[in-house]
């Protein structure tokens, strides 16, 4: 009953702004698992569950703007003072243009930013970012992409697979090129993902794999750590993704750029000059 009575209407408990809502496919009413949910001058979002509901906290009670998105489907915005007496967001699903799948009696298959084993030092998420983008190069264009393999922690995870086009002027993601949602839940250390289904064709050399964070309970765990010599408690979300202890001293510097980016929940993305940034993602592609 509490969780009913909170989708009643955004209230203030302990100086903090409380919005809830559930997102919908305006198609069919049908809920929107797992959606995005973040605030634009704040930065601050929530996934939403399983059934599409969500309970975002604020920490600011000035105008701000609801960004809400999931792939498949246009991207929302609309001001927190706008908020819909009914507390549901629809979502139109994307128009996307039938791709031409290429079809060859015989043809390449290359694995890109291979790597053997994976490494004991991890990245994560702290409820801050949503997503975390990784270069690739291919030797042409219009590569059919086949498989991902991911290096993490061996836990539980929920997570869900992006590719990204390439902005040619910033080198930032920018389009994203899957139209289905590609979701994987393992514990595995090294997992696989079977793309052949999908039909993922990437127009140009250059193209990013993202992997998006679902700030869900299911990803949730706390850990003690010090700051300044105080100890504090600090969240994480799984999957912590594995990298290289040490920077590899490889010659193929074509296949990864030296900066991987990140997503905040406003949508916007940002450069990493990390040193150790070669986050273990590889790809097999053929053409």
């Amino acid at each position: 009953m509490k969780w009913l009575l909170l989708l009643l209407c955004p209230s203030i408990l302990q100086a903090q702004i409380i919005y809830t809502g559930e997102v919908l496919n305006i198609k069919d009413n049908s809920s929107i698992p797992y959606a995005s949910i973040g605030l634009l001058k704040e930065n601050r979002g929530i996934n939403a569950n399983e059934e599409g509901r969500f309970i975002l906290s604020s920490n600011s009670n000035h105008p701000d703007t609801l960004i809400i998105s999931s792939t498949g489907f246009e991207t929302l915005k609309i001001s927190t003072e706008n908020f819909p007496a009914s507390h549901h967001f629809f979502l139109k699903e994307k128009i996307t243009e039938l791709k031409n799948i290429i079809i060859r009696k015989t043809y390449e298959v290359k694995k890109i930013s291979e790597f053997s084993g994976c490494g004991n030092a991890f990245y994560t998420s702290s409820g801050y970012i949503s997503e975390v983008a990784k270069h690739f190069s291919t030797p042409v264009k219009n590569v059919v992409l086949d498989k991902i393999e991911i290096c993490k922690s061996a836990e539980n995870a929920i997570f869900r697979v992006k590719v990204y086009s390439m902005d040619s002027v910033n080198k930032m993601p920018l389009v994203e090129l899957n139209d289905q949602i590609i979701e994987v839940k393992s514990l595995r250390r090294n997992v696989n993902i079977n793309l052949s289904d999908y039909h993922i064709i990437i127009p140009d050399k250059d193209f990013f794999i993202a992997v998006e964070w679902l700030k869900i309970p299911y990803n949730h765990s706390e850990e003690t750590v010090k700051i300044n010599g105080v100890k504090t408690i600090s969240a994480r979300y799984s999957p912590l993704l594995s990298f290289p202890a040490e920077k590899s001293d490889s010659s193929n510097t074509t296949e990864t750029l030296d900066i991987i980016w990140q997503k905040n929940y406003n949508g916007k993305w940002f450069p990493i000059n990390w040193k150790k940034s070669d986050l273990l993602i590889s790809v097999t592609v053929r053409y």
